[in-house]
């Protein structure tokens, strides 16, 4: 009966790790994609016009 509690714990953990982890890679994407924009503003895309 007691090694219910551990298992149910680290079901939740492993939920909120995994969230952590999708929420990271969101923010890195985010970091980058923007780095990028900036980058390609700074070369002047819209002579391409």
């Amino acid at each position: 009966m007691e090694l219910r509690r551990p298992v149910s714990l680290a079901k939740g953990a492993t939920v909120m790790i995994a969230a952590l982890y999708i929420a990271a890679y969101v923010a890195v994407c985010w970091a980058v994609a923007r780095a990028v924009g900036r980058c390609i503003d700074e070369m002047g895309a819209g002579d391409d016009e």
